[in-house]
């Protein structure tokens, strides 16, 4: 009986310490999911690129990701077209299920500066720069292309200054403007791929010039060469700002 015993005591502690063993040698794997959305209006923030190591995840059409990632917990940086760039730092070895990632909007400097002199405009709009004007930059090898609106492609008498100076010069020459020094407008087009052109709010502008922005914004939004920011084929809401100049 006594043999018979020990043999069942050594079997049943080799199976306890096989079984600690394999739970300590398998790798555990945390599960990671949760929603992107805008710190300024908090909706969702679709096709968001989510870098975890040597991997890039896709949020879907409502801001949400969800992936599995074996034991160390990684640190997760979220890229996208129109918003600043976010680092996210997952602590713990646990899951977790309900994250909420908020990304701020950014609106960049377009320009050095674009003069509104009568004259320039009228050289600027006879140019022919749109035809060459690229559209799409490729992105990370395993991530989207993004496509850009022309108001991306820098280096001073691109299209969109071309566009600018075509509209720009006819509201102008009804009634030229006084000269005014530096000023800048905030462009925005929104999701639906529509563009409005306002004045920042720590940005006075002349009334003359403030009057003539809506009817631009209209004019290239009818413009068959202005093109709205996309990405992944469908438009994003962008921020950008465009200096003028007038001396």
């Amino acid at each position: 009986m006594k043999k018979i015993f020990f043999v069942t005591l050594f079997i049943g502690l080799s199976v306890l310490l096989w079984m600690s063993w394999s739970n300590n040698t398998t790798p555990k794997t945390y599960r990671i999911a949760g929603q992107v959305i805008t710190s300024q209006t908090n909706e969702a923030l679709a096709n968001v690129m989510i870098f975890v190591a040597d991997t890039v995840i896709n949020t879907d059409s409502a801001g949400r990701f969800a992936f599995d990632w074996p034991n160390a917990l990684p640190t997760l940086t979220f890229s996208h077209i129109t918003h600043e760039p976010y680092k996210r730092i997952i602590p713990n070895k646990k899951n977790h299920k309900q994250l909420v990632v908020r990304m701020k909007e950014k609106a960049e400097l377009l320009n050095e500066g674009f003069s509104l002199e009568l004259t320039f405009l009228e050289k600027i709009a006879s140019g022919d720069h749109c035809p060459n004007a690229p559209k799409v930059v490729p992105n990370q090898p395993d991530g989207p292309a993004i496509v850009q609106d022309l108001a991306h492609f820098l280096g001073g008498t691109n299209c969109l200054n071309q566009r600018m100076a075509t509209h720009l010069l006819p509201l102008l020459e009804k009634e030229p403007l006084q000269p005014f020094g530096t000023t800048m407008v905030l462009m925005e087009v929104d999701k639906m791929g529509k563009l409005t052109i306002s004045s920042p709010e720590h940005q006075e502008i002349p009334a003359r010039l403030a009057a003539c922005l809506p009817p631009l914004a209209a004019a290239l939004n009818a413009d068959a060469q202005w093109s709205p920011s996309t990405q992944l084929g469908k438009p994003v809401r962008t921020l950008f700002y465009y200096r003028l100049v007038l001396y």
